[in-house]
């Protein structure tokens, strides 16, 4: 049964982002900044993650069974922080 969770996708997609910037070769300090930025970003994505999940309540989570013979179910979860932080 897939799960659908849009904000969770969002931050995951971001991180894909980040992770396929190319390591600088040369310049020292380009290495540096590289090295800070990749910490960084992946810090505040760690915490974004946690923000998101500790927002979950019950009511944000749907459950959508069909009876049809494909089996279309799947579960859908609206988390209630705000679109701000992702």
């Amino acid at each position: 049964m897939p799960i659908y969770f849009d904000e969770l996708e969002k931050i995951i997609l971001k991180w894909i982002k980040i992770n396929q910037l190319r390591k600088p070769t040369k310049e020292a300090s380009s290495w540096v900044v590289y090295k800070h930025l990749m910490q960084s970003s992946k810090q505040d994505m760690i915490k974004n993650i946690i923000k998101v999940f500790e927002s979950i309540t019950i009511e944000d989570v749907k459950l959508n069974i069909s009876n049809s013979v494909k089996k279309d179910d799947y579960i859908n979860i609206k988390s209630s922080i705000k679109r701000s932080l992702l």
